[in-house]
């Protein structure tokens, strides 16, 4: 059950954190849109790969972006099919592109498929990778204030210290967060939950058994309650 916890927790928190933020128009704004694979049946990626295939033509005349935005497209529709290898291997290719036809490194498009890389890595309990992924989109984000909000996140980054052996400093990083939250939303709210689910972790991983039994206890009542 922790297990469960813990990866849907990481999940749910890469996902939340692509939202657009205030003071920036997501670049996909203009382009088209399509549906989101939601189970494995549809089988939607042919939809997209057929995509790739005509916006791959009209390459030279987008500088790229086009054929980038797709590849993200493409991993999104894996990653709901928990093709976490066929996804990190989309979005690598979305970021590659976009990084050839010259996206700035903080832009929503880059950061978008860097998210989809880290999605799926976090689904291939790939840690240290995400965590280069990671420390990788921060240092790109240094001048970008809006960049930063998005992958500076508490969660996120208490996620990837305790997987990355730095319990420590997962707990000092998430602990401000599930108090603040506890105290502004309510225990019950979905945002603390997320917060205690990965303080809990992070008390595990130090051995606070006591500590880390409390926050799950939050965290299952909740999962748990008649009304989810």
């Amino acid at each position: 059950a922790h297990r469960w916890v813990q990866h849907m927790s990481a999940l749910a928190n890469v996902t939340l954190l692509t939202q657009t933020r205030p003071g920036r128009t997501p670049a996909s704004a203009q382009l088209p849109q399509t549906t989101v694979v939601e189970w494995p049946e549809l089988q939607l990626p042919r939809q997209f790969e057929r995509r790739l295939a005509h916006d791959k033509a009209q390459e030279e005349a987008t500088a790229g972006t086009t054929l980038g935005y797709w590849y993200g497209r493409l991993a999104q529709a894996q990653l709901a099919q928990r093709r976490y290898a066929d996804a990190y291997a989309s979005a690598t290719r979305a970021v590659e592109v976009q990084r050839e036809s010259g996206a700035l490194p903080s832009s929503d498009r880059m950061q978008d498929a860097q998210f989809q890389q880290l999605q799926a890595l976090f689904g291939l309990e790939r840690w240290k990778e995400a965590d280069g992924v990671a420390a990788g989109m921060l240092q790109a984000a240094v001048d970008d204030p809006v960049a930063r909000a998005r992958i500076d996140s508490a969660v996120l980054q208490a996620i990837l210290h305790v997987r990355n052996g730095r319990a420590d400093a997962g707990l000092q990083r998430i602990d401000g967060s599930a108090r603040y939250r506890a105290r502004n939303f309510g225990e019950a709210h979905p945002r603390t939950v997320e917060s205690k689910a990965v303080r809990a972790m992070a008390y595990q991983a130090l051995r606070r058994d006591r500590d880390a039994l409390s926050d799950y206890e939050i965290v299952f009542r909740s999962l748990f309650a008649p009304e989810t």
